[in-house]
């Protein structure tokens, strides 16, 4: 057995051996080691036997940890110009030999590859694997790059001389000398050279999409995704450039499924995925803080376990574990996302509204006043940017895109649930630093309604109140998506009690919300009886999340289950109309399948104070905040012109203004 702290200073005194090293390589390749070793753990154990090697070996262990940290290594020498480019080809050379590099400066890495070398059964798995991944590199090097000389290395010479694809390959090759895998099944499986192919691409067009680099722009020929487009037109680059980490991920799951990997490549190709996208996080968050004068420093653990010894049940034993929710989370994002996997969803019904137009609206469409109000903060108009991440690594990026966003625009945000982030030391982003961002808009926290019936629950309310400093807390309710979920919460007994707690005890406005079923009028009674102060009906239309656990659900009878409920809840207008019948004077949100600007202004016709969206700017929120702005601005816009269309010179106008008398809703 070995501990955490000791496995992590272990790989800290060799790394120190390394130019440019830094203690967050040791902390990311420690982390990520542990959950590469917990999946594949039950390989491990049953190669054992065979080979001799046990999979609690310590030493095994560290040697495998300082192959992950090589490859976050190698990784920023080369993006962040730690090492000249001639050195770190000849250490690429070292290392696609299989053997230790002997340049000075690289002891450490050449200790680390003669240990490997002498534990070695047969080489020649791991000699083929590297010439195959030289050659999937090679395959991209195109147009200036063959003439690119010595001055700097363009993109495609980078990829040609293929080091972060060679330390991906190393981790591969690592696997099989410590602990005999059997690296010939995988290299038989045909899905697998598409996959070394995505590998290979990944950080690559990761950094193309930031723009990290000057040189790595759309027009020029040695772009990778245009190179891999030529050379591979059935890989789907679009939907990754699109997508962005959530594309590499569905493209695995895709290749993947194409052909079983035998054990235990498939869930190692799949983590190696997922700590990739990880340290791109981690790494350009650190990027970003020195570059504005803050420090390094190594980051605390995960706290789930205590040492390094990997177990086939490393998940928490009383709950869902904080990798695996946050993998729940990413799985909910990556559907959400692709184009090709979205699943279909019941139409909200907006075409059947449809307003008299008026040709004299006698106003000035520069004066029309769309100002609105939430929780005592006014706002430039009445949208909301819904609840829709939280939980993963990536949320973070996105809720600071979106957070910057609503304060430039004046408008409200409400952040995904903060389950996982106040269970776990990784606050993703989920802090009083959003506040600082966004400080005069309504910020809204969130918690399940299922959360609230825990032992802990009303504290957790709390903390996830003080953790944004925020005006109010959503408590969403999702009984579908829980009943269909194989792990779901299904007891909903006393839930409407503890919301009442709540509303007396946590100290800011209860937000009551669906997630895409919609509210009928006597649960929004029930509702503000217990003292919730804003009703979020959510209703269907939008994002269908029985669809997509659907999509997500791994057994057959669970996504027959879950596929059947994918067109059903109140659409949101039916929704949004009985709740305000019901209570004329309750602050009212309506979300669930908001298109547009026009969209908005037929919820707020129909009743709706403030109108939310989400599914419709998760693709812009994980671009840039300057690609959320442009988002809503548009939307706004868009209203602008429905008020000016009916003569509404503002909100309280547009309420009155005419439908056309055909116009109806289906039946709710």
């Amino acid at each position: 057995m070995i501990q955490t702290e000791r496995a992590l200073q272990q790989v800290l005194g060799w790394g120190r051996s390394l130019t440019g090293f830094a203690d967050e390589h040791a902390v990311e390749a420690v982390r990520g080691g542990q959950y590469i070793l917990q999946r594949i753990y039950p390989s491990l154990r049953d190669t054992s036997a065979r080979t001799g090697r046990d999979p609690r070996d310590e030493t095994l262990i560290v040697a495998f940890y300082r192959e992950l940290a090589l490859l976050f290594w190698l990784d920023d020498c080369n993006d962040l110009g730690l090492i000249a480019p001639e050195q770190l080809a000849a250490v690429e050379q070292a290392l696609g030999q299989g053997g230790p590099c002997a340049l000075p400066g690289f002891e450490g890495c050449a200790v680390l590859r003669a240990s490997l070398a002498a534990l070695a059964y047969d080489r020649r798995d791991y000699a083929q694997l590297l010439d195959d991944t030289r050659c999937y590199c090679a395959a991209l090097r195109a147009g200036r790059a063959q003439a690119a000389g010595a001055e700097r290395w363009s993109y495609a010479e980078y990829l040609h001389n293929g080091i972060e694809s060679i330390a991906y390959t190393n981790v591969f090759c690592c696997l099989s000398l410590l602990w005999g895998l059997d690296m010939a099944a995988l290299r038989a499986r045909p899905a697998f050279r598409q996959v070394l192919r995505l590998i290979c691409a990944i950080g690559r067009l990761q950094n193309d999409l930031h723009g990290r680099d000057k040189d790595r722009s759309a027009s020029e020929a040695d772009n990778a995704a245009i190179l891999l487009l030529q050379r591979y037109p059935a890989m789907p680059v679009v939907e990754f450039l699109n997508d962005e980490l959530a594309g590499h991920t569905r493209m695995l799951h895709r290749v993947m499924a194409e052909e079983r990997f035998p054990a235990p490549w498939g869930p190692l190709i799949e983590a190696m995925a997922a700590i990739r996208a990880q340290y791109y996080q981690t790494s350009t968050s650190r990027y970003r803080s020195d570059a504005a004068g803050g420090g390094g420093g190594v980051r605390a653990l995960p706290s789930v376990r205590s040492d390094a010894t990997p177990s086939p049940d490393a998940t928490d034993r009383a709950s869902m574990s904080d990798t695996a929710l946050s993998r729940r989370k990413d799985d909910h994002l990556d559907i959400v996302l692709d184009r090709l996997t979205a699943p279909a969803t019941v139409a909200a019904g907006w075409e059947y509204i449809r307003f008299e137009h008026c040709a004299l609206p006698e106003l000035d469409l520069k004066q029309i006043d769309l100002r609105a109000s939430l929780l005592g903060k006014t706002m430039r108009a009445p949208l909301l940017i819904s609840s829709m991440t939280g939980g993963m690594p990536r949320a973070e990026a996105i809720n600071r895109h979106l957070s910057e966003a609503a304060q430039a625009l004046g408008i409200a945000m409400c952040v995904g649930s903060q389950r996982v982030s106040l269970l776990s030391r990784n606050s993703q982003g989920l802090t009083r630093a959003l506040r600082r961002l966004a400080p005069d808009i309504p910020l809204l926290a969130n918690i399940g309604a299922a959360q609230l019936c825990e032992a802990d629950g009303l504290d957790l309310a709390r903390r996830a109140v003080d953790a944004l400093e925020a005006d109010g807390l959503i408590v969403h309710l999702n009984p579908l998506q829980e009943a269909v979920q194989p792990e779901g919460d299904r007891d909903w007994r006393g839930v409407l009690a503890q919301i009442a707690r709540a509303a007396r005890r946590v100290g800011v406005p209860i937000v009551a919300k669906e997630v895409g079923s919609g509210l009928s009028a006597s649960v929004a009674c029930a509702l503000v009886e217990a003292g919730v102060a804003v009703i979020d009906v959510a209703g269907a239309g939008g994002t269908s999340w029985a669809a997509v656990e659907g999509e997500r659900a791994r057994d057959a009878a669970d996504r027959a289950v879950a596929m059947a409920f994918a067109d059903w809840g109140i659409p949101t207008p039916a929704s949004v109309q009985a709740v305000r019948r019901a209570l004329p004077t309750v602050k009212l949100i309506a979300s669930g399948g908001i298109r547009d600007g026009v969209d908005v202004a037929k919820a707020i016709r129909l009743g709706a104070d403030i109108v939310g969206q989400a599914a419709g700017v998760l693709r812009a929120a994980t671009v840039s905040t300057e690609a959320v702005v442009a988002h809503f601005e548009i939307v706004i816009r868009q209203l602008a012109v429905a008020c000016f269309c009916t003569g509404s010179a503002d909100l309280a106008a547009l309420r009155q203004a005419r439908l056309l008398p055909w116009a109806h809703l289906p039946a709710g």
